[in-house]
């Protein structure tokens, strides 16, 4: 008896070491990184190594030796729509990110269909997408490598990553424009879309003329303060000056019915700046 107890003991034992796992703190911790840019999404994913008293660039990571662009895998990026890398056009997709560090601050960079090949194994030839960005020397330093996307505009962004004194950015382009005015032209049926897409002429210097058209069918459904500031603005940007005033004007009286004061002082300062000559 004392025998099948001791074998259903160890049983139990070797059965429990076998499922335990020791969780410890990774050497390279892996980031997540999601950024909407434009109407774009984008999904870095990468680990992190720090330097640890050691020189980087030129020892850690050799010139001249292609590098995944992070630690553990390749440094993998994400688009929901088409983005522009260097004079590439890619589609929406994953892709994995290389770079060869070199002496002279010219660093070729690369976006690999594969996102599972390693650095070794990768083929330049066969990128999806690459170019040559300029390092820069950085007033401080980074312990833990960074990467994030900075610059941020209505279109475009730079990947920047920072690590030890250097940083490189590369630079990303959506096609924004394209996309939205596919969008207006599917949803204008709706005059609720209308003040979207006369903001949106009006706010990137498109046709103005067809901005105060749009704006126009609102104010014909809901002649709201919001709305006739915005036609003010069109107006006085257009050089209607007369015109610009007297939507102002209106629009100062229905945002003081809705007691709604931030628009009462945007309208006063338009009036000001239209008469002052700005």
């Amino acid at each position: 008896m004392k025998k099948v107890l001791l074998a259903a003991a160890t049983a139990f034992l070797l059965t429990t070491a076998s499922q335990a796992q020791i969780v410890t703190p990774q050497a390279s911790p892996l980031a997540k990184v999601e950024q909407r840019i434009g109407v774009a999404d984008v999904t870095l994913t990468y680990s992190r190594p720090s330097a640890k008293g050691r020189k980087v660039f030129g020892d850690v990571r050799p010139w001249g030796e292609i590098w995944r662009f992070g630690a553990n895998q390749p440094t993998k990026i994400k688009f929901s729509d088409s983005v522009m890398v260097g004079k590439t056009w890619l589609a929406p997709g994953e892709y994995a990110i290389y770079a060869t560090p070199m002496q002279n601050g010219e660093w070729p960079v690369y976006f690999g269909k594969d996102t599972k090949v390693q650095a070794d194994d990768f083929k330049t030839a066969e990128a999806a997408a690459s170019m040559t960005v300029k390092a820069e020397a950085l007033p401080m330093s980074v312990e833990t490598m960074t990467l994030d996307f900075m610059d941020i505009t209505s279109t475009s962004s730079n990947l920047t990553m920072m690590w030890e004194k250097t940083a490189i950015k590369i630079p990303l382009t959506f096609d924004v424009d394209r996309k939205v005015t596919s969008s207006i032209q599917k949803t204008m049926n709706d005059v609720n879309n209308y003040w979207s897409a006369a903001n949106y002429y009006f706010e990137t210097n498109k046709d103005l003329k067809q901005a105060l058209v749009w704006v126009d069918k609102v104010v014909e459904k809901n002649p709201a303060f919001w709305v006739l500031n915005l036609k003010a603005k069109i107006q006085h940007k257009l050089g209607d000056n007369k015109g610009a005033i007297a939507s102002a004007e209106l629009s100062i009286v229905k945002a003081k019915e809705a007691k709604n004061n931030d628009y009462v002082k945007m309208n006063e300062k338009l009036i000001a700046d239209i008469k002052a000559g700005k």
